[in-house]
């Protein structure tokens, strides 16, 4: 009996010690960054190089336009013009929320740490177009930047020097505006003559640098990639011709993104250097995010670590339960 027991509290010891190595000493992954996207009825994500594509939201019939990140609190905001709705998830698609519905949305724009967001409403919404700003929930909206007679389309938020931008897609000549957050001081910052419509923008406050994404809206041809300063000075295309639909910036490691709609992700330098193509087969891609957290290690075994843990720690409660009711019976 003595011999049995103390083979059983060895084979405890023993699994214990070897799942607490387990824990303390883990293999170690890298919890890489990801690129999110979106084209008709779905939005993906994938490593930066594009690969390992995974999809996060299929919806058939919704055409998901724009995408922003709240890193902060790991959410991603969508709006779909087609299905008439600003929605929001976790960064993994589940908890889906409607924010805002009943207006053509075109773009949105957050400033997580005033709990705010920008939405643009088109020439063809149902309701009065212009650029709302709302809680990050919705609610609350209030038209800041009121319709002029121009369809407003993409929208951009600076939350360094509380600017808000927009593009102007009609007309001649096309435009980027800019004004206070709150709308007032309204000026155009940049101008285009020609076919190109901006039809997206980014922002590097830090860099004094407003990056825009433009192309014929009416035939999806003749487009560009461009950048400015935030004054609209230093005019540059960085690219052209090329389809591009949706950008971003990744600005800790220097990169700007933008998709196409010839199923390509690219992505450059900020000057435009080290261009990169992604061909992801992807038909009609629209927005583009980045999570641009640095990647952080994280102890992938830990969690296998704990169930042994667990199953140690329940053998050996086995083995002090049965000893304990032997020592009863002797007593007895």
């Amino acid at each position: 009996m003595i011999a049995r027991r103390s083979r059983l509290m060895w084979k405890s010891r023993a699994l214990y010690a070897w799942c607490t190595a387990f824990i303390l000493v883990p293999v170690m992954a890298v919890a890489q960054q990801k690129m999110y996207f979106s084209a008709p009825g779905v939005i993906d994500r994938a490593f930066l190089d594009g690969s390992n594509v995974e999809t996060l939201v299929a919806r058939s019939g919704s055409v998901p336009r724009v995408l922003e990140l709240d890193l902060s609190a790991n959410g991603l905001y969508w709006c779909d013009p087609v299905t008439l709705e600003i929605k929001r998830s976790t960064l993994f698609g589940q908890s889906e929320e409607l924010l805002v519905a009943g207006r053509r949305f075109c773009g949105i724009a957050l400033d997580s740490a005033n709990d705010t967001m920008y939405w643009s409403n088109d020439l063809d919404g149902l309701f009065a177009p212009g650029i709302y700003r709302s809680s990050l929930g919705g609610a609350n909206p209030v038209l800041v930047v009121p319709w002029d007679g121009r369809q407003i389309n993409a929208v951009a938020v600076d939350t360094v020097h509380q600017k808000l931008y927009w593009t102007v897609v009609n007309g001649t000549p096309r435009l980027i505006r800019r004004s206070n957050v709150d709308g007032t001081g309204a000026e155009d910052v940049v101008q285009f003559f020609g076919q190109p419509a901006p039809v997206a923008l980014a922002i590097d406050a830090e860099g004094d640098r407003l990056y825009w994404a433009a192309h014929d809206r009416s035939f999806f041809k003749g487009g560009e990639v461009g950048r400015s300063r935030l004054d609209g000075t230093q005019v540059e295309v960085l690219f052209q011709p090329v389809l591009a639909f949706g950008i971003t910036l990744d600005v800790p490691h220097g990169h700007v993104y933008w998709t196409t709609i010839d199923q390509t992700i690219q992505r450059a330098d900020l000057d435009g250097s080290n261009h990169v193509v992604m061909n992801l087969g992807i038909n009609g891609l629209r927005g583009i995010a980045i999570d641009t957290r640095p990647a952080v290690k994280v102890p992938a075994a830990s969690a296998w670590g704990l169930v042994a843990l667990s199953l140690a720690i329940a053998s050996a409660g086995t083995v002090l339960l049965r000893r304990k009711r032997r020592r009863a019976c002797h007593a007895r």
